[in-house]
């Protein structure tokens, strides 16, 4: 195949240019004619800007398709495994780039998290709406986020007091997205860390 893969996964989110110039670099000696370098959010890193940097060091070398999913997380992987399998079916490029334009509108995540220290930095990843001092209330309470509609900036849905009362609306909004979209949704993918028995019932 001569398209090739570059998921954000496979770096922390501080990667730098030069981080990601070695890997563009290393598959364009593989032969490789065109790479899809898909990343998280612009919003929530500056590794989106670094690979746009990486890939005018190659003009010319190698074409490389530089994606702001304007996700995180699961909603970023279940995006990067569609890419993944229209490569491996041998798609056109130009079908593979109708695909990409269309699912980062379609990318929906919701999160609960106990803290907000990834976050923290000076750059906003919060919609306008939300761009409040929420420090307080946070030390105390769990946030339900979503990332949603290609936007590429978290919403505060509700702060719950319990993480059953969080998850509880992870799943309302789970309905609500579904009923949104017709009764049309392709793939769902539930990430845990610790909460196992809560994620299989969600």
């Amino acid at each position: 195949d001569d398209k090739g893969l570059f998921n954000e996964s496979e770096l922390d989110y501080s990667s730098s240019e030069e981080d990601i110039l070695t890997i563009y670099k290393e598959l364009a000696s593989r032969g490789f004619k065109k790479i899809y370098s898909i990343h998280l959010s612009s919003s929530l890193s500056l590794t989106y800007q670094n690979a746009v940097n990486a890939s005018r060091k190659l003009d010319g070398q190698i074409e490389i398709e530089v994606v702001d999913s304007k996700s995180i997380g699961s909603a970023q992987s279940l995006f990067v495994e569609e890419v993944i399998k229209a490569i491996s079916n041998n798609e056109s490029t130009n079908q593979i780039d109708i695909l990409v334009s269309k699912q980062v509108r379609l990318l929906y995540s919701t999160m609960v998290v106990d803290s907000l220290r990834y976050f923290s930095s000076g750059k906003s990843v919060f919609s306008g709406q939300n761009k409040c001092d929420l420090s307080s209330k946070l030390n105390q309470f769990k946030p339900v986020l979503t990332l949603k509609g290609g936007r590429g900036e978290f919403d505060i849905e509700q702060i719950c007091k319990t993480r059953e009362d969080a998850l509880a609306v992870m799943l309302e909004g789970l309905k609500e997205e579904v009923i949104t979209r017709g009764g049309y949704v392709q793939n769902i993918k539930i990430s845990y860390t610790y909460f196992y028995a809560e994620a299989k019932e969600l």
